[in-house]
């Protein structure tokens, strides 16, 4: 074997060193390895530029100081290559779990909510931060972390007001507004000043800058305004009227009780005790799925509970149904009190129209036939149980008056 001259292996180790190796460490391990196989092949081969320009490209794929940033990272940061897999696996799982969450919620299956909350909290404080690290790792620039920051933090935002939007909780709209003013105002700017002073990058700064602004648009006009907000407000006036109603038939029902005639007293009182059983069972249902709702704060009342999960279709469906969706004990237990009811209704004071009480009817819906129960509490958003419960029981009064009178 040939041995290297002392200033062969003064020229490896300058040129080393010109490549990017800084490290002298390991700028004296890859003086071994390389003097090593420039040695061995110097027997076949008594041209030394030649066989150093072939030899060294072995130890990288586009230039030589890979190995010095690739060391430099695991010197910096010991468990880099632990954080890039919990990178990897926290990004497929909250892909995985975002995407089932939202077909769950599409279908109006319980654990969807669960699901979006498990996909969000994984990807803004697993996710994105572990991203963010690794990545200010590799960027020499001050600019670009800041770029990389603000995007993150956009990132995090956009996604808990998206998480907030979805489960109706106070704040989105707020988390919304800020998101798309962090990336307008902020993110925007920046990464265009940023990108546009480098001529090789200059066009696809201008593409992506537009992309971001039509972007922004999108989601801008996906935002509540003042039209959308007076169209809630509207509906949910109309939906108060039915609580207002509920009680003007309450005090109308006591005023015609306290206007029987004497003989006819008992029979009112009968009617009036058969009907209030009913009545108070199903306040009582109501108060369950509102104690569910804001998890038994009595501070909150049943208005401001049904305000805050508007579109919350799991609460209903997993107190009145089971995971089969069959009725529940306490479902099954109304029904038959409704039909014991009307039956005595019918057969004792003639009435003829129950209205809500044909609980043992069924519906056809898309060529598929509901029960009363499906077609009044499964599947269907808080809003909409809470006020089926509630018309339920002005029904209930009707039928007290019809048969008082």
């Amino acid at each position: 074997m040939q041995a290297l001259s002392h200033e062969q292996v003064a020229f490896i180790t300058s040129d080393l060193q010109r490549q990017g190796i800084e490290s002298e460490e390991l700028r004296l391990s890859l003086l071994d390895h390389i003097c090593t196989l420039v040695e061995e092949e110097l027997e076949n081969e008594s041209d030394f530029p030649v066989v150093y320009s072939r030899v060294l490209p072995r130890f990288f794929k586009k230039e030589l100081k890979e190995i010095q940033t690739e060391t430099n990272l695991l010197l910096t940061y010991k468990h880099y290559y632990a954080m890039k897999r919990t990178m990897m696996i926290s990004g497929a799982l909250s892909a995985l779990t975002f995407v089932l969450g939202s077909f769950f919620k599409i279908m109006h299956w319980p654990g969807a909510g669960v699901m979006l909350c498990l996909a969000v909290l994984v990807f803004c404080f697993g996710f994105l931060p572990i991203l963010f690290v690794l990545k200010t790792k590799e960027s020499i620039s001050s600019r670009d972390k800041i770029v990389l920051f603000i995007a993150t933090l956009f990132g995090i935002i956009v996604s808990l007001a998206s998480l907030f939007k979805v489960q109706h909780w106070p704040g989105a709209n707020m988390l919304w507004i800020s998101a798309l003013s962090i990336l307008v105002f902020l993110f925007l700017p920046i990464y265009y000043l940023t990108g546009i002073r480098n001529p090789e990058a200059k066009l696809n700064t201008t593409i992506s800058s537009i992309l971001i602004l039509v972007a922004a648009g999108i989601l801008f006009m996906m935002t509540n305004l003042r039209s959308s907000a007076w169209l809630e407000f509207g509906t949910d006036l109309a939906e108060q009227q039915i609580y207002v109603t509920r009680n003007a038939l309450n005090a109308s029902t006591n005023a015609v009780i306290a206007s029987v005639a004497p003989e006819r007293i008992a029979d009112a009182k009968a009617i009036q005790s058969d009907c209030d059983q009913l009545y108070n069972a199903i306040e009582g249902i109501k108060g369950d799925l509102v104690k569910r709702a804001t998890d038994d704060d009595p501070k909150i009342s049943e208005q401001e509970a049904i305000a805050m999960n508007k579109g919350n279709f799991g609460l209903p469906v997993s107190t009145l149904f089971d995971n089969e969706g069959k009725e529940s004990p306490l479902l099954q237990l109304l029904n038959a009190n409704l039909l014991n009811l009307r039956k005595t209704m019918q057969e004792k004071h003639g009435l003829t129209n129950p209205m809500l009480l044909k609980v043992d009817e069924t519906t056809v819906y898309d060529d598929e036939t509901k029960t009363w129960n499906q077609t009044h509490f499964y599947h269907l958003p808080f809003e909409v149980v809470m006020k089926n419960l509630t018309q339920l029981q002005i029904e209930i009064r009707l039928v007290e008056l019809t048969c008082i009178k």
